[in-house]
């Protein structure tokens, strides 16, 4: 979470302005900002649009999952993205991979929370 969201108003111009910003762990900062900051819509944005980079590693899908998580950001394009990345993960992933894959490992922690599975 975010220390001093409170002071955060002023910079919603910028965060605004910022939301193609292509370095994962600073859009994803933004995304959670703007999310406390009462843009929901913009934050949704920036972490569907990192999630469904082909090119985005499972570090990268990480940080949002952990994002999603720590503010308990809860859509259904989101869900929706969660479950069926966990779906497809499950038929892949065998033995130790399972652990080994993060991403997967924190999908399925917030399905589990959400009681999707």
């Amino acid at each position: 979470m975010l220390s001093h969201i409170e002071n955060a108003g002023s910079a919603l111009p910028a965060l605004k302005a910022a939301t193609d910003e292509e370095a994962t762990a600073t859009a994803v900062l933004i995304g959670e900002t703007l999310f406390q900051l009462g843009e929901k819509e913009l934050a949704e944005q920036i972490f569907l649009r990192i999630l469904n980079n082909e090119n985005s590693t499972m570090h990268e899908r990480n940080w949002v999952l952990n994002s999603v998580d720590a503010i308990d950001f809860r859509t259904a394009a989101i869900e929706k993205w969660i479950k069926d990345f966990f779906d497809s993960k499950s038929e892949e992933l065998k033995g130790w991979d399972i652990y080994s894959n993060y991403d997967f490992s924190m999908s399925k922690m917030i399905l589990e929370r959400w009681e999707v599975i």
